[in-house]
Order: C-alpha cells, then structure tokens, then sequence
C-alpha cells in the first residue's frame, strides 16, 4: 500500500470510523457502519483489495485479542465485524499496546494503523 494512510474520523454524532486514502491514485474509502462495495468505483475496489492483502500480511499487535475490560476511550463497532478503538493513554480494552494511537481488531487479532501507513 504505497502512499497509503488510513485514518481515524470522529463524525458530527461522535461516533468514530476510519478512512483509507491513496495519496498516489488519489482514491479514498470510508470504513464505517456499513460499506456499499457494490457502489465503489474501480480503484476503490483495487484500495479495497490492496487493504485486506495488506492486513494478511501483517503481524498483529496482539493475537487472540479479547477485550479485559470496556475501551476506556473512543470505540466503535463497523461493519465486517472490524472494531475500531483511539486512544491517548496507550490501552486498548484493557491490554497495555505501548503507544497511543489508532487500533483496529479483526479476525480476533488487534492491529495498529502504524503499520497499514506508508
């Protein structure tokens, strides 16, 4: 994912998502509650490939990641059972991640925006 970044956005409700924007291509796609893929157009759809070759070729935060305790911060529940957490004391949902920052788990594996950001 060259020239990528993914980003957290607090919306006007307050609740949170994310978006993944190709600086290079200039195409950018919002992760939210619920996402059309039907309605992307083609290069949202290679951004939208690219996203998820990347995620399985990262080593996660923490595997098996399981939440000790309520996210004390920022949290939000999209869509493809992908929760996105933000926070500023370096804890997610009770497990010590060393940095604040944006984190996301999927497939029970917590992953850092740091490592998706080129």
């Amino acid at each position: 994912m060259k020239n990528c970044k993914i980003k957290p956005y607090k919306k006007k409700d307050g609740t949170i998502m994310f978006y993944i924007n190709d600086y290079e291509t200039k195409v950018s796609i919002g992760f939210g509650e619920r996402i059309y893929t039907s309605k992307f157009t083609k290069g949202q759809g290679k951004l939208w490939g690219r996203f998820w070759d990347k995620l399985e070729t990262i080593e996660p935060i923490i595997k098996n990641f399981k939440e000790l305790a309520p996210h004390k911060e920022l949290s939000n529940t999209l869509d493809r059972d992908v929760k996105l957490y933000v926070t500023n004391i370096a804890e997610v949902a009770g497990h010590s991640v060393g940095a604040d920052g944006a984190y996301f788990s999927y497939g029970n594996n917590l992953y850092s925006f740091f490592d998706f950001n080129y």
